[in-house]
């Protein structure tokens, strides 16, 4: 039987995706806690036969590898059941507004539903190293002055080569396909440690892959809506999500979305 699945990055209590699970009992559901929080806040009834909680938790650091590592994490215990054909990755704060089974992806050839772009306002990330980036010293004076240290240095000295290369970047969140998964886990060992003190790797690690391994042909529409407001994404209100879901077949999923309004679609 070929399956959805789909693999939720939180750190809080997520009403939403258990009442999610519950209704698509065929759909398995991958749920990494960052390693900080406290999973006994999760409540509500028992877990649904197809939640998987994983055991192996990051302690994610904002802005470092270990938010690419918990991605992997999930990746790869999905990967381990062969009824898991199509991969969704997901925020706590991610709604789905497409039911499953009219989420049509390819079975017979890779599929990448993921966001690509290129800017050189990024390359300084992925240039240049920062012994901070995985550590709450990122956000400290230091550690700011380091990564403006860092812009300067990108802008005076600018790349003569590898400059699309390394301003790939897009969002963390995206779904693929088996076949997908599959082309990119050799390229995803590979290429952690160069990743291992870069800044925000999670909105290049990916990207940087398809483009550097020339897998741009199997790239498709990432399916995702969101609105920015400033630096951030805004949080959508359910009048919004419900003019979304009438007006456009291709968003599988919106965010950012909060838990009383992700359960509040539910029921409409």
């Amino acid at each position: 039987m070929n399956k959805n699945c789909v693999l939720v990055q939180a750190h809080k209590s997520i009403p939403y995706i258990f009442n999610l699970a519950k209704l698509n009992p065929n759909v398995n559901f991958y749920i990494h806690f960052d390693k900080k929080s406290d999973i006994n806040i999760i409540s509500g009834g028992g877990t649904p036969e197809n939640i998987i909680i994983l055991s192996d938790r990051v302690n994610v650091q904002w802005g470092g590898i270990s938010q690419v590592e918990a991605t992997i994490c999930l990746l790869l215990e999905a990967l381990k059941n062969p009824e898991n054909m199509f991969f969704h990755l997901v925020s706590g704060e991610c709604l789905f507004i497409k039911d499953f089974d009219e989420i049509q992806m390819a079975n017979n050839q890779p599929e990448l539903f993921m966001d690509v772009r290129f800017s050189t306002e990024f390359t300084y990330r992925v240039r240049f190293d920062c012994i901070f980036s995985d550590s709450k010293y990122l956000k400290s004076l230091i550690g700011k002055c380091f990564v403006k240290f860092n812009k300067i240095v990108d802008k005076i000295f600018p790349l003569n080569k590898n400059e699309k290369l390394y301003s790939a970047y897009g969002s963390s969140w995206f779904s693929i396909n088996r076949q997908g998964l599959e082309m990119l886990c050799p390229y995803i060992h590979k290429e952690m440690p160069f990743f291992k003190y870069k800044v925000c790797p999670d909105e290049h690690f990916f990207q940087y892959i398809v483009y550097k391994y020339n897998l741009m042909e199997f790239v498709k529409e990432n399916k995702r809506y969101l609105v920015w407001c400033g630096n951030h994404p805004k949080y959508l209100e359910l009048e919004e999500i419900l003019n979304v879901r009438s007006k456009s077949n291709d968003i599988w999923v919106v965010r950012k979305v909060t838990c009383d309004v992700a359960l509040n679609y539910l029921t409409n």
